[in-house]
């Protein structure tokens, strides 16, 4: 799946820039970053989530409509575990502790609202936007488990440093979306949980 969205952001932005330079301007960039996961737990009743905190990759496109407006895509991933733990029901009884390692990916399309470039270089930026959050199960595992996909809602903030065609990116970005439960009732908590990714990265605008 991740792939197929990379080759499919790289077709999206070659396909603008051809479009931008029929028109005489440069509109498109593209941006690749490095970036912190870190996934908010949940505690629920009688399941508590956590996430392990991760590091992961961001690219995207993003074309500039006008100086205070952008669309973009963006593909993230990352690898991280997820553990839930469920209390016995009885004293002294044993309680369940699930761990899933599993590969997370995100495919997301934002609105930025953006400033004219500041100086000529200085370009801040906030983004929001939505999509969807794969989770695909790695290695062995205790329980039945199956991937799963999550719709997700997106918000943050950034600034980029232009310097000619090469620039860079400073990011802060939160997704919202339902914690995953991988097929299995057992391991359910019907609790919504957000992560905070914070990203720096280079910045190609062409």
């Amino acid at each position: 799946m991740h792939r197929s969205v990379f080759f499919g952001i790289v077709f999206i932005g070659l396909t603008a820039a051809a479009f931008a330079q029929g028109s005489g301007v440069q509109r498109s960039e593209l941006s690749a970053q490095v970036s912190g996961v870190f996934i908010s737990g949940t505690n629920n009743t009688p399941t508590t989530h956590v996430a392990k905190h991760s590091a992961g990759l961001l690219v995207g496109y993003r074309f500039h409509i006008n100086s205070w407006e952008a669309i973009e895509v963006e593909y993230g991933y990352t690898r991280n575990g997820q553990r839930y733990f469920t209390p016995g029901t009885a004293p002294g009884s044993p309680g369940t502790n699930f761990a899933i390692t599993a590969n997370m990916q995100e495919a997301i399309a934002n609105e930025v609202i953006t400033t004219p470039r500041i100086g000529g270089f200085l370009q801040p930026f906030i983004v929001a936007g939505g999509g969807l959050v794969f989770f695909n199960p790695r290695g062995p595992s205790s329980i039945a488990v199956t991937h799963q996909k999550r719709g997700a809602g997106n918000f943050g903030v950034g600034v980029d440093f232009h310097i000619m065609h090469i620039g860079a990116r400073a990011e802060f970005q939160e997704l919202l979306f339902k914690v995953p439960d991988f097929g299995n009732p057992l391991l359910t908590t019907n609790k919504w949980t957000h992560v905070a990714q914070p990203s720096v990265g280079l910045v190609l605008t062409f």
